[in-house]
């Protein structure tokens, strides 16, 4: 068993199961099924959210990739003077 329910287990061949019922509900599918390897997964598709999430919720506070200002020039010789 899953401890959070990610995952579920049961009988694919009976239709009271929950694994079986989940499948037909949820559109439930095999991966590559062309291949003829009749694997024993299925897979959900994502649960579509309603949630709404606004551009200014998506930005960390903490990003160090985000630029405040110009970086100041370097002092001296850098990599880019001494390279040939």
């Amino acid at each position: 068993a899953c401890p959070t329910s990610a995952r579920l287990f049961g009988d694919v061949h009976d239709p009271d199961s929950e694994a079986s019922i989940a499948i037909h509900e949820n559109g439930g599918y095999q991966l590559m099924p062309e291949w003829g390897t009749q694997p024993a997964n299925h897979y959900l598709p994502r649960r579509k959210t309603r949630i709404q999430i606004f551009d200014d919720e998506l930005e960390r506070a903490d990003n160090p990739l985000k630029k405040e200002a110009p970086l100041p020039a370097a002092e001296g010789e850098t990599l880019d003077d001494v390279a040939y």
